[in-house]
């Protein structure tokens, strides 16, 4: 059974589609299903709704025109690999489009069935493997990331929140507490990625600002928090695809960053509170030591 490739051709030149379609009838080793648009933003469309495993560009198009027309089409559809369309007096300009990331050009009137079929093959195989090395690279920064925030969680000899506070941490101190933090924890990422994902409307400000209300009464310090990040982080990335891994990093970023300022502002907010009772107790201690003497004058 042949080879089969679904081309997207973005041209809007009628003879240029026919002389591709021609091209693609001459090749031996497979067959090209080829899809023309002649509109950039029909183009960018079609990727969302359908599979394509490539996509030949011509960099003039009726809605687009010159190096731009590359920069659009692979921002929205950065894993399908491209091939720019150029003519003979445009190669410079397919050279650089090769560096703006079109894994190849070929010139109109130059190409045969056999070069357009292995420039096709050799373009989405380049594409694989870059994309693999791409995920690999960030695999490793998102492992480093963790690991990293583990070596930060780990309780030094000497811990600031525990010697300033008289306790251990949390996990020590209170683990069923713990555990039920960890899980709330867990649920504020999975509504995070769905947020994310699905556009849902998920309200989490005041789920963390319950669960910084929590941690500021256990006396949770920043090391305890990311000791929770980090082991919620470790749980959800293992086995998970690498696109997963990636949400659950950012997300987890943001909804870290929330959380300690959130327990920033219970920490000053009981501050102020025990200062102002000190200082109101200061006030009525020198009104009674004041009254007192009084009395004592007036013997």
């Amino acid at each position: 059974m042949k080879k089969q490739i679904k081309v997207l051709l973005v041209e809007d030149n009628p003879d240029d589609v026919e002389l591709i379609k021609i091209l693609g009838s001459d090749i031996k080793n497979g067959t090209l299903a080829i899809t023309n648009v002649e509109r950039l933003a029909d183009g960018i469309k079609l990727l969302s709704e359908d599979a394509f495993d490539i996509v030949l560009l011509d960099l003039y198009l009726l809605d687009s025109s010159g190096l731009k027309t590359l920069i659009e089409l692979n921002s929205k559809s950065e894993e399908i690999p491209i091939i720019v369309l150029t003519g003979h007096d445009d190669e410079k300009l397919a050279s650089e489009a090769v560096q703006l990331g079109a894994q190849d050009y070929l010139v109109k009137g130059h190409v045969d069935g056999d070069l357009l079929w292995r420039s096709i093959n050799y373009a989405i195989n380049r594409k694989k493997l870059q994309i693999q090395l791409e995920q690999a690279h960030q695999r490793e920064r998102q492992d480093m990331e963790i690991y990293s925030l583990k070596q930060i969680s780990k309780s030094p000899k000497t811990e600031v929140t525990a010697k300033f506070f008289g306790i251990t941490s949390i996990e020590k101190h209170s683990p069923t507490t713990y555990a039920e933090i960890i899980q709330r924890y867990n649920d504020l990422l999975d509504r995070s990625i769905e947020k994310r994902i699905y556009k849902v409307q998920n309200d989490l400000s005041e789920d963390l600002r319950s669960l910084a209300e929590l941690l500021g009464f256990l006396k949770a310090g920043p090391r305890d928090l990311i000791k929770i990040h980090t082991k919620v982080l470790e749980d959800k990335c293992r086995g998970a695809p690498q696109l997963k891994v990636q949400a659950y990093v950012e997300e987890g970023r943001i909804i870290l960053i929330e959380l300690m300022g959130y327990i920033i502002m219970f920490y000053r907010n009981y501050y102020v509170e025990n200062k102002n009772v000190t200082f109101l107790r200061e006030i009525k201690s020198a009104e009674n030591s004041g009254s007192q003497g009084e009395n004592d004058g007036g013997k």
